[in-house]
């Protein structure tokens, strides 16, 4: 889940930033007993809000029109390469504030930013008790299923250059990371490459995105 902030942070400045922990944990009744395990630390949203000049914003819900078509597209994308439907950047939970797995922030009388988080039922994170969001027609979470809206089409093309631009600084993000498990990295390296074989093929973007829009 970590390397899945990382890449938002490698995508956009307009992300939570993220700082890998190794953490020892000693138990209080018998300090002899150590365990040593990764953990990261989420940035605050204030301190989010005030690095990129902008305010965080509460409400119930909110529209796609409302939000930056670039950078909405730019999620979307980042959500599907990473096998993630868990999210929603115009609607919260039922009884929850806008937006589910997403914060809002924007500047007065400009379109608001939807910052993704929680990424724990991504199939790029494969956490052992992820489930396929039930909403979709999905078996698996590393099943990608594309949430892009139509309306922001007219930015797939840069949004995938984007990725483009990005593809060897990612497998080198997965590649370095310490102590992470080659089979974690050999799946993880799967995924990637299943997800840039595709955008390499203008048929395949035509088919399972320009027209998978909702």
């Amino acid at each position: 889940e970590y390397l899945v902030y990382r890449i938002m942070n490698a995508l956009s400045d307009y992300s939570f930033r993220v700082r890998l922990l190794r953490i020892t944990y000693v138990d209080s009744d018998d300090p002899g007993r150590q365990q040593t395990t990764y953990g990261f630390l989420i940035e605050h949203r204030d301190r989010l809000a005030k690095r990129l000049g902008l305010t965080a914003i509460e409400v119930k819900s909110t529209s796609i029109v409302a939000l930056h078509g670039d950078y909405t597209n730019l999620v979307s994308m980042f959500q599907y390469f990473v096998a993630n439907t868990d999210y929603s950047p115009i609607a919260g939970e039922p009884d929850e504030p806008c937006c589910h797995n997403s914060k809002l922030f924007g500047r007065p009388a400009q379109p608001h930013f939807a910052i993704p988080y929680d990424f724990d039922m991504a199939g790029m994170t494969y956490a052992p008790y992820a489930e396929p969001n039930p909403r979709f027609k999905i078996r698996d979470v590393r099943q990608r299923f594309y949430r892009g809206r139509c309306i922001n089409n007219v930015h797939l093309p840069e949004s995938l250059q984007v990725f483009q631009d990005n593809k060897d600084a990612f497998f080198i993000l997965v590649q370095n990371l310490p102590d992470l498990s080659w089979s974690s990295k050999t799946s993880m390296f799967a995924l990637m490459q299943s997800f840039y074989k595709l955008i390499e093929d203008p048929k395949a973007v035509e088919k399972k995105l320009v027209r998978k829009c909702v």
